[in-house]
C-alpha cells in the first residue's frame, strides 16, 4: 500500500512538474507554488496545479479538503488585502500594470480556496510580505509559556538545580526558536529582540537559582 501512495504521489509531481508549478510536501503538509514577476500569470499557473490536483485525486480516490487549504501572494507591495472578506485587491505599483479589482479566484474542483494573509507549513508562519511578524509573535506566545513553567520549578528552596534549568531551556525554549531560524532572521531586529529577552530571562533563572541539589 505505502509503495502505491509512493507511485502516486510521483506521478502528481511529474504532472505538476511539467505544467512548470512547483511541490514541497512532507508527511501530509503540502503545498503548491509559482515564482512569477506577473501576479496574474502566476494565478494562472497555480489554477492549472490545482486542476491538475483536482483530477489527480478523483482518479487515485483521495481527497484533499478545501476548507484546510489556503493561499497567499507573496508580494511587498501592489496588492491590498481585506481580512474581512479574504480578498486580495490591485493596487498602485502592482503587476501587471494598470490592473486594478480583484484578484481571480481559485478553486480546487467546484471548492473556493481561502485567500489569506499568513498560512502555516512545516511549523513556520509565512506572511504575504515576509516581515516574520506572525511567525515571531506566534513563537513568542509558545515561549512565555515554557518560560513560565521553568519559574515555576526553579522556586527557591525546592526548585530544580542549575543544569536542569539549563536542559529545560535548550529542550524547550531553545529548540523552538532555533527552528527555522535561518529563514526568519531577515525579520526587523525589533522583534528579533524580542526573542533575545526570553532567552535572558531563562539563562537568569539557571544563574541565580538559589536551589541547587
Amino acid at each position: 500500500m505505502h509503495q502505491q501512495c509512493g507511485q502516486h504521489y510521483d506521478s502528481l509531481y511529474e504532472e505538476l512538474k511539467q505544467s512548470t508549478v512547483g511541490l514541497s510536501q512532507f508527511a501530509d503538509d503540502s503545498a503548491i507554488y509559482k515564482v512569477h514577476r506577473n501576479i496574474v500569470t502566476a494565478i494562472k499557473y497555480v489554477q492549472l496545479g490545482l486542476d491538475i490536483i483536482s483530477e489527480w485525486q478523483n482518479k487515485w480516490g483521495f481527497k484533499i479538503s478545501p476548507v484546510k487549504t489556503e493561499a497567499v501572494i507573496f508580494n511587498r507591495k501592489g496588492l491590498s488585502f481585506d481580512t474581512a472578506n479574504g480578498q486580495y485587491t490591485f493596487t498602485a505599483g502592482c503587476c501587471p500594470k494598470n490592473k486594478q479589482g480583484p484578484v481571480a479566484p481559485l478553486t480546487i474542483g467546484d471548492n473556493p480556496i481561502l485567500y489569506k494573509e499568513h498560512a502555516k507549513f512545516l511549523g513556520m508562519i509565512l506572511d504575504r510580505k515576509l516581515t516574520w511578524i506572525p511567525h515571531i509573535n506566534d513563537l513568542l506566545t509558545r515561549c512565555r509559556k515554557d518560560l513560565n513553567l521553568i519559574k515555576l520549578i526553579s522556586g527557591t528552596s525546592y526548585g530544580a538545580d542549575k543544569r536542569a534549568i539549563l536542559m529545560l531551556y535548550k529542550s524547550l525554549i531553545l529548540s523552538k526558536i532555533d527552528y527555522g531560524s535561518t529563514l526568519y532572521q531577515s525579520a526587523s531586529q525589533t522583534h528579533l529582540k524580542k526573542l533575545d529577552i526570553i532567552q535572558n530571562a531563562a539563562m537568569r533563572i539557571a544563574v541565580t537559582n538559589p536551589s541547587q541539589h
